[in-house]
Formats: structure tokens, C-alpha cells, sequence
């Protein structure tokens, strides 16, 4: 089944226009970046640059096209009127659940990876990753691309959990794109803000991580700790999202969708 629903939705128009948009958007980050260095108006590294790209990515282009996509997957089904014929053909209401919260992560994944290549290698050739500065000593090229894959993924991972909402959401207001996608941003961005200005823990076990490690002079037990409690936060977060997806499959009225 999972097959059959990737063959319907890699052809769409806004799945590669999302992965084309992130691209260009990667490019125009690094143009301006290196116009600066060469004006000598700023020193920018390339781990300056890739982290500032990441982390402008992770707050603005990604969780809307993630959100839109997520609510896209359910929303489709509504517009084309076949989301009752996965049930009146018997298939099972939690494989249905199952096959488009896996759809959704997948689509994450391949937003997220395609960006991330092409700032890496730009931020390479253009900057240059090697000899980077943090406090008093040098990092290795390994620690430089560790600390942004860390920071990069987190990000990635949180932003799955409120794709999962706008999912729940889509279902339960029936296929009302616009509405799901303000309440999932919003939401989202409720988090971030929360998390960056106040000491509450479960925000901070979510936002913490991601900025700590592109910050801490050396990566210590005391981050490692953090990351261990941000990952248990998740997946309690993940496994309520699936839960609540497939439980609103189970008792959706099919005669109403």
C-alpha cells in the first residue's frame, strides 16, 4: 500500500516544486553570503554559513512546505472523493493511517535531505569547512559536519511532529487545507518562541538541543544528557500523533468523508 501511495504522489506538482523552491532558496542564501565576503563588508566561515542556512530553512521554508504537503496527503483525498473507497474496498483503517503518517515522514525526509546536500556543498566550496573557530581551538571538518547534522535533524524531527497535527487536523476538519496549515504553523511557532524565551522544561527539552550544539565549546555529558531527554520528549510527541491520526481514521463517519 505504501508503494501505491508514493506512485501517487511523486508526480505531484507540490512535491517538487518544494524540493526546487529549497534549492534555490539554498542558492540565493549562499549568493548573498559570498557577495559579502567579496565586498569585505563581513567574514562569514562555512560553518557560519551552513548553520545560519540550516537554521533559516528549519524556522521559515520547511515547516510550511512540511505542514502543507502533510495536510496535501489527506486534503487530496477529500478534493478527489476517494478517501471512503479505502474502506468500502476493506482495507484496514490503521493501514490507511499508517501508510499516510509514513508518506508524510517520508516527504519530510526528502525536503530536508535535498536542502541539506546542497548547503553542505556550497557552504565546502564557496567557504570553505576546515580550520573553523569555536572559543580557543580549531574544529575538525568531522566535528564541523557532526555539530550541523545534529542541529539540522533535530530541527527535521520536530517540525514531523506538527506535520502529524495538521494530518490529525485535515481529518477532522475535513479537508479544510488552509485552516489545518495556520493551526499546525501555529502551533509550531508557538513552541519555538515558548521555548527560546522561557526556562519551562518540556519546551526547552524540544528547542534546547538544536541551538546548544552548534554553541557548546565541546560536546559534553551535560549535552548528551540534553539530546537523551529531548529524543524521550519526542517520541512520546510521535506516538500521540500516530496514535490521535489513526484513532480519527477509526472513527470517522466514511458516508461524511
Amino acid at each position: 500500500m505504501l508503494k501505491a501511495e508514493l506512485q501517487k504522489y511523486l508526480p505531484s506538482r507540490w512535491l517538487w516544486s518544494s524540493h526546487l523552491g529549497g534549492v534555490a532558496f539554498a542558492i540565493l542564501l549562499a549568493l548573498k553570503d559570498f557577495y559579502l565576503n567579496t565586498a569585505r563588508y563581513s567574514v562569514i566561515d562555512g560553518y557560519m554559513h551552513a548553520s545560519s542556512s540550516l537554521s533559516i530553512y528549519c524556522q521559515t521554508v520547511l515547516p510550511l512546505i512540511a505542514v502543507l504537503f502533510a495536510g496535501y496527503l489527506i486534503c487530496s483525498e477529500y478534493g478527489w472523493g476517494t478517501l471512503r473507497l479505502y474502506f468500502f474496498e476493506g482495507v484496514e483503517r490503521g493501514a490507511v493511517a499508517r501508510v499516510k503518517f509514513a508518506t508524510m515522514l517520508l516527504a519530510l525526509a526528502s525536503f530536508a535531505f535535498s536542502y541539506y546536500a546542497v548547503v553542505l556543498t556550497l557552504s565546502g566550496v564557496l567557504f570553505g569547512l576546515s580550520g573553523i573557530l569555536i572559543a580557543d581551538r580549531v574544529m575538525s571538518v568531522g566535528e564541523v559536519v557532526l555539530r550541523l547534522t545534529a542541529s539540522y535533524v533535530w530541527g527535521v524531527t520536530l517540525i514531523g511532529v506538527f506535520a502529524g497535527f495538521a494530518q490529525i487536523l485535515a481529518l477532522q476538519l475535513r479537508g479544510n487545507l488552509g485552516f489545518t496549515t495556520f493551526s499546525a504553523l501555529g502551533s509550531f511557532y508557538f513552541v519555538m518562541l515558548s521555548g527560546a524565551i522561557t526556562r519551562l522544561p518540556l519546551l526547552e527539552y524540544l528547542t534546547r538541543p538544536g541551538r546548544d550544539v552548534l554553541r557548546e565549546r565541546l560536546l559534553t555529558n551535560e549535552l548528551g544528557l540534553a539530546f537523551f531527554k529531548g529524543a524521550v520528549m519526542l517520541f512520546i510527541l510521535y506516538s500521540l500523533a500516530y496514535w490521535a491520526l489513526r484513532q480519527r481514521f477509526q472513527r470517522m463517519d466514511i458516508l461524511l468523508s
